[in-house]
């Protein structure tokens, strides 16, 4: 199933390439014990609509039952560009979109907590991160870095893995910050970034 296909900004006329992100089921074994949803990213370069083999630039898996027969999920909108982007060329980062405050006491029997953001740079030779941080503590959320190098709007979709035991047990400040690797080389986050809570 296509979650989300996007034409890309083309250069000189020249029409450009889709971004397209596909979901499958994931079954029970070593990538998600007990199942869960392989999502795999890419660009569409035969244009054939199609996420070929050869096309997959990235794969994440969404465990803790994803397929269970009960599901909450609450989402909360960290970044949102509308249709642009927004970026930054500094290696130290800049923090994007709002700083929300966040106790996960408040979501009782969650099972996973992690964050989803659309991020390219404008180099292929330069690498765009992106990680969740503790505006309250001054430090980022562990495991939350998030990296690729993507070329073209708006990105990959990027999916964290889940944060649930790294974010601490009080409430705390969070912000989602975009850095570049290389200085002067801006990187961009597009669309939405958002922190997804299920229970």
């Amino acid at each position: 199933m296509c979650y989300n296909c996007s034409p890309e900004d083309g250069e000189d006329g020249t029409s450009g390439v889709n971004s397209l992100t596909v979901l499958y089921d994931e079954p029970e074994g070593a990538n998600c014990p007990y199942g869960g949803v392989r999502i795999e990213n890419g660009l569409d370069a035969n244009s054939n609509t199609s996420l070929d083999a050869e096309e997959v630039v990235s794969t994440t898996y969404l465990c803790d039952g994803f397929n269970s027969d009960f599901q909450d999920e609450g989402r909360i909108v960290l970044f949102s560009s509308g249709s642009g982007a927004s970026g930054t060329s500094s290696v130290e980062g800049r923090k994007m979109g709002e700083i929300i405050q966040f106790d996960k006491a408040n979501w009782p029997n969650a099972s996973s907590i992690f964050y989803v953001a659309w991020i390219y740079s404008e180099s292929s030779s330069n690498s765009c991160f992106v990680e969740l941080y503790n505006d309250t503590d001054g430090e980022v959320i562990a495991n939350s870095v998030l990296t690729n190098t993507a070329t073209q709007y708006p990105g990959i979709l990027m999916v964290s893995e889940n944060l649930i035991s790294e974010i601490p047990d009080k409430e705390i400040d969070i912000s989602i910050r975009l850095r570049t690797q290389n200085e002067g080389t801006t990187v961009y986050m597009g669309r939405k970034a958002e922190l997804v809570i299920r229970r």
